[in-house]
C-alpha cells in the first residue's frame, strides 16, 4: 500500500534474490548496481543497488536501504560540479518537511553511479517515473481553483526550495528546445558541469 502523502521509508522488503518486493500495481522499470548514495556533500551512506519502479525509487545497500515514493523527489538533475559532490552524480531535491533537528533534515540526495556514462540512464528513468507520478493534490484542492490557500509550513518549504533553485540555476540548465540533450558544456570556469539535464517534477502539471 502507498501512503496518502509521498514519503521516504528506511527499510525495503526484499525477495530471496535481494530485489525489492513489488506491489500488485507496480512494475520494475530500471535497475543499476554499484550506485553510491549520500544525503550530504561529504559522507556517503554506501554503495548499493538502485531500482526505479513505476511507483518508487529504491536503494539497497549492504546494511541499509531506502524507499522513496516518486513524488517525494521534487527535482532531479545531473551535476559534475565538484563543489556540489565529489563525483559526477544525480542530484535530487526531496520533499522533506518533517520537523528534525536543525542541520539534520534530509532534504537532498546524491546518486553517483560507478560508471559516469550511466548518469543519463538514471536521469531518464527518473524522468519517466516523474511523468507517470504527478504530485497528488492537496487536501481540499480542486483543479482550476483560483483561491489562494496556504499554510506557514508550505510557505517555509517553498522558500527553502526557491533558495535551492536559485543556487542550482548557476549549476544546471534546462534541456534546450531543440532537444539537444547530450551536449556537455565544459566552459564553466570552476567545474566540469553538465548543464543540459535538470527536471523539476512540478513541470508535468502545467
Amino acid at each position: 500500500m502507498f501512503a496518502e502523502r509521498p514519503c521516504m521509508r528506511r527499510f525495503v522488503s526484499c525477495t530471496d534474490l535481494n530485489k525489492p518486493e513489488l506491489y500488485d500495481t507496480e512494475s520494475l522499470d530500471f535497475e543499476l548496481n554499484n550506485v553510491e548514495l549520500s544525503f550530504t556533500h561529504t559522507s556517503p551512506i554506501g554503495i548499493g543497488q538502485l531500482f526505479i519502479t513505476s511507483k518508487r525509487v529504491i536503494w539497497i545497500g549492504s546494511d541499509s536501504a531506502y524507499d522513496f515514493d516518486v513524488p517525494y523527489i521534487v527535482l532531479h538533475a545531473i551535476t559534475k560540479d565538484v563543489e556540489s559532490y565529489s563525483k559526477p552524480c544525480i542530484y535530487c531535491q526531496l520533499d522533506c518537511d518533517e520537523p528534525e533537528e536543525e542541520g539534520d533534515a534530509m532534504d537532498e540526495m546524491f546518486l553517483a553511479p560507478e560508471i559516469e556514462d550511466d548518469l543519463l540512464k538514471v536521469f531518464n528513468a527518473l524522468s519517466r517515473a516523474a511523468l507517470n507520478n504527478p504530485d497528488p493534490p492537496e487536501e481540499g484542492e480542486q483543479e482550476g481553483d483560483d483561491e489562494l490557500i496556504f499554510n506557514t509550513d508550505e510557505v517555509e518549504l517553498g522558500a527553502r526550495q526557491a533558495r535551492t533553485l536559485n543556487h542550482l540555476e548557476s549549476v544546471f540548465m534546462l534541456p534546450s528546445e531543440e532537444g539537444d540533450n547530450h551536449n556537455v558544456d565544459n566552459s564553466s570556469s570552476n567545474a566540469n558541469i553538465d548543464q543540459n539535464h535538470m527536471h523539476h517534477h512540478d513541470e508535468e502539471q502545467s
